[in-house]
C-alpha cells in the first residue's frame, strides 16, 4: 500500500538536563541505526500523558489499552507512496496530532494508518500522491511547563511547539532524501494539532516581521476543528501552577535554579501522576516573549491578526486555508474536565481559566447563561462547558478567522461543515452524539 517509517528520531532525547528545554537536533555525524532504534518498522512509545484528557469508551466498548509511555518521545512516523517520485519530488503533508496539547500520539494507532490514503486507487487506497510525516512532540508538562525561572536560551515554554518546529525543519532538511518537495508543504492536524499548525504559521509570519529575508517553509494549512485564534496566558499568569506543581510534589526550594534542577530530577511517572490531582492541571501554549526575544508566541498574534497584516503578509507569499468543523463538536467536550466540584460556578471558571487567560473566561462567561450554583445537575453545567469550549476553540474562533482573511482570493480560504458521519466509527464514538468532535477522523485518514 506505502512505504511506512516509524519512529524516526528527529532530536536528542529531551532527558535530564535537557528536560523543560527546547530539543537539540541530532548531531551532523548522526546515523541512523548505529545509536537507539534501529528498527523502523514498529511504532515508538508515546509521550507519557495523564488520564484526565481521556473520554470514556462507547457504551459496550472496552476502555483502550494503555500504550507504552516514555519521555524519549521526538520522533517522526513517515508513510510514502510506494510509485517512483515525481521529478519535482512529492508534496509533503505535515500532520499534528491533536489531544488538547496534553495527549494523544503521532497516528500510532492501527486504524488511524496513513497506508490506506496512499495506497492506489486500484488497490482499494484513496491514491493521495504526497508523503505524510507526523510529529511525536512533548505534551502537557514536558511540552508545555512555563516559567520565568527557565533559561532564556533554553526556553521558558511552548517546547511542545518547539518540538514540532524542528520536526519541521528536519522534514525540509531531508526533503529530498525521501523523495519529497520542500517547497511544497501543507501542515494539517485536528483540534491541538490544528492550533499547532495554526502557530507553526503564525511564528514563521513573526520570523518574516524579524527578518525580511525569512521565507516561510507552509504553503498550506489545513485546521480541523481548531486554531490558535485565542490569546494565550502570560508567564506571570501561569507562575501560580508552578507553585502548585511543586507543592504536590513536595519541593519546598524557593531558589529559582535549585527548584529546576530539582523538577529534572523527578521520574516521568511521577510527575505525569499528580496532574490530574492539580487545580491548574491542564499546560498550555503561553506568551514566551516572542521570536525577537528567542521564544515562541508573540503577545500580539491576535492584533496582527486583526489588523490584516497577518493576512497581507499570507497573500505575499501565496498561502492557503481549509479550516472547518463538525456540527456537534460539544459533545466530546462537555465529557473532558467540566465542572464538577461545588461551587460548581466557580469549577466552571476554573476548568475554563485551565484552557484560557482569566480575562478571557471573565468576557467568556459574561456571555452565555450560566446556571446559579443552585443547580446541582452535573448534566447540565457539562452542556454549558461543552458549549462555551467549542465556541471559543472551533465555531467563534474559525469565523473570526475567516473574517480576517477576507483580503486573500476567495479561492485560497475554503471553508467546510461536516454534519454527517461515517458508520465505520459507530464502534468507537457513541452513535447518539452525534458528529461530535474527531468522528471525521477517516474522511480526511482514507
Amino acid at each position: 500500500k506505502a512505504h511506512r517509517y516509524a519512529g524516526v528520531p528527529y532530536a536528542l532525547p529531551p532527558l535530564g538536563a535537557l528536560r523543560f528545554t527546547k530539543p537539540q537536533p541530532l548531531p551532523a555525524n548522526f546515523r541512523y541505526g548505529s545509536t537507539g532504534r534501529s528498527d523502523f518498522t514498529s511504532f515508538a512509545s508515546v509521550c507519557y500523558q495523564p488520564t484526565n484528557y481521556s473520554a470514556e469508551p462507547a457504551e459496550g466498548q472496552p476502555q483502550p489499552p494503555v500504550p507504552e509511555q516514555t519521555e524519549d518521545c521526538l520522533y517522526l512516523n513517515i508513510w510514502t507512496p510506494v510509485a517512483k517520485a515525481p521529478p519535482q519530488g512529492w508534496p509533503i503533508l505535515f500532520s499534528i496530532h491533536g489531544g488538547w496539547l496534553q495527549s494523544g500520539s503521532a497516528h500510532q494507532d492501527p486504524n488511524a494508518d496513513y497506508s490506506d490514503l496512499l495506497a492506489p486507487r486500484e488497490e482499494g487506497g484513496a491514491g493521495f500522491e504526497c508523503i505524510i510525516v507526523s510529529p511525536a512532540y512533548r505534551l502537557n508538562i514536558f511540552g508545555f511547563l512555563a516559567s520565568d525561572q527557565l533559561d532564556t536560551k533554553s526556553g521558558k515554554a511552548n517546547f511542545g511547539f518547539w518540538d514540532q518546529r524542528l520536526a519541521l525543519e528536519w522534514t525540509v532538511h531531508n526533503a529530498r532524501s525521501l523523495g519529497a518537495n520542500a517547497d511544497e508543504i501543507t501542515v494539517t492536524g485536528i483540534s491541538a494539532g490544528a492550533q499547532s499548525a495554526h502557530a507553526q504559521l503564525l511564528y514563521e509570519f513573526c520570523r518574516a516581521r524579524v527578518d525580511a529575508s525569512y521565507r516561510p517553509h507552509i504553503k498550506r494549512c489545513v485546521f480541523r476543528s481548531g486554531s490558535a485564534m485565542l490569546p494565550c496566558k502570560t508567564l506571570d499568569e501561569v507562575a501560580p501552577q508552578m507553585e502548585e506543581l511543586c507543592n504536590q510534589l513536595g519541593i519546598s526550594v524557593h531558589d529559582d535554579l535549585q527548584r529546576v534542577a530539582a523538577l529534572r530530577k523527578v521520574p516521568a511517572s511521577e510527575l505525569v501522576a499528580v496532574i490530574p490531582d492539580m487545580k491548574m492541571h491542564t499546560f498550555r501554549a503561553v506568551q514566551d516573549g516572542g521570536v525577537a526575544h528567542g521564544g515562541f508566541v508573540d503577545s500580539d498574534w491576535g492584533e496582527r491578526t486583526k489588523d490584516g497584516s497577518f493576512a497581507a503578509w499570507c497573500n505575499a507569499e501565496n498561502i492557503s486555508f481549509a479550516f472547518g468543523e463538525l456540527s456537534d463538536e460539544a459533545q466530546e467536550y462537555r465529557l473532558v474536565n467540566a465542572p464538577s466540584s461545588h461551587p460548581l460556578k466557580q469549577d466552571l471558571f476554573l476548568q475554563l481559566h485551565n484552557y484560557y487567560p482569566a480575562a478571557v473566561v471573565e468576557h467568556l462567561m459574561g456571555s452565555y447563561d450560566i446556571p446559579g450554583d443552585a443547580i446541582k445537575d452535573l448534566e447540565v453545567w457539562a452542556d454549558v462547558f461543552g458549549l462555551i469550549t467549542a465556541d471559543a476553540q472551533i465555531y467563534t474562533a474559525q469565523r473570526l478567522l475567516e473574517n480576517y482573511l477576507r483580503s486573500l482570493p476567495p479561492s485560497r480560504v475554503l471553508r467546510y461543515r461536516i454534519e454527517r458521519r461515517a458508520a465505520l466509527v459507530d464502534d468507537s464514538h457513541p452513535k447518539e452524539k452525534g458528529v461530535f468532535h474527531g468522528t471525521d477522523g477517516v474522511i480526511f485518514g482514507f
